[in-house]
């Protein structure tokens, strides 16, 4: 599944024309200027609230907003093998909840970031939550 998901993070990506943010947990506080690295995969959300959600199911008051940023547009991708699905085998497609599937990508509308990601902080917002805006290093 690992090497899946390397190839598609090389081969399908595009350039998100709207920000993307997800909820995390940080120990300290994002400076500007300073430089974030994330070992993992990493999702984002088009969904701000998707996100403050993820970030209050962690105890945290932080979101990331990505602008620039260059991925894997995964809710895409979901929703067009199941368009093909409902096209090529409508009975696999109602029988396999396709309805819901597609409903479900479109309301995360997740994107998936490679491992060892950098992240330069552009800006830091404080507030409830605190919106820390970054850019890829």
């Amino acid at each position: 599944a690992i090497s899946a998901l390397d190839k598609a993070l090389r081969v399908r990506v595009e350039k998100s024309l709207k920000p993307l943010y997800r909820g995390i947990f940080m120990k300290t506080a994002a400076v500007p200027g300073s430089v974030l690295n994330f070992a993992g995969y990493l999702s984002f959300t088009e969904n701000e609230q998707v996100a403050r959600n993820f970030a209050k199911s962690y105890k945290s008051d932080i979101v990331l907003k990505l602008v620039g940023g260059t991925g894997f547009n995964y809710w895409k991708w979901i929703v067009e093998g199941q368009e093909k699905l409902r096209d090529e085998d409508p009975e696999a497609f109602e029988s396999g909840d396709g309805d819901f599937i597609i409903d479900s990508a479109k309301e995360e509308a997740e994107w998936l970031f490679p491992r060892k990601m950098r992240m330069r902080v552009v800006d830091a917002k404080e507030g409830n939550p605190t919106i820390v805006t970054v850019r890829p290093a």
